[in-house]
């Protein structure tokens, strides 16, 4: 764990975030294209994102390190994973329920647009579990 890659890794981010809120001004206002939004809230987001975690470091360095060693425990691995694959199953079944839904209602577009995004998933799913059964 290095703090001092991680100060500088949240210090470039908040640099561009606040770039980003400026882009997003100065190009609402050069072209007709409503972009200020998508810019300057994605520089927002990184913007606080960055300030909370310098803040934290800052003032909590300590807990920082335990909370950052705490997370790479294997337990703590071991929850995300399982919380990973149950709502990676909801989001199956979500696509599914929606495909149906969408079916019984006659909108075949939006039926076709559910139906392929549950079949990626699924195909993608099987795809990674032979290639990790192999790989681990």
């Amino acid at each position: 764990m290095n703090i001092k890659k991680e100060k500088t890794f949240f210090v470039v981010l908040l640099i561009l975030g606040a770039a980003l809120i400026l882009a997003g001004i100065i190009i609402d206002h050069l072209s007709e294209f409503d972009t200020e939004g998508i810019l300057s809230g994605l520089g927002g987001g990184w913007v606080i994102i960055s300030w909370f975690k310098l803040y934290q470091i800052k003032k909590h360095p300590d807990r920082y390190v335990k909370e950052k060693t705490e997370a790479s425990d294997e337990r703590s691995i071991a929850i995300r994973g399982m919380a990973s694959y149950c709502t990676f199953l909801l989001s199956l079944i979500l696509f599914a329920i929606l495909a149906l839904i969408f079916t019984y209602l006659n909108y075949t577009l939006p039926a076709v647009i559910a139906g392929i995004a549950f079949f990626i998933q699924f195909v993608g799913f099987i795809v990674f579990v032979f290639y990790y059964r192999h790989k681990l």
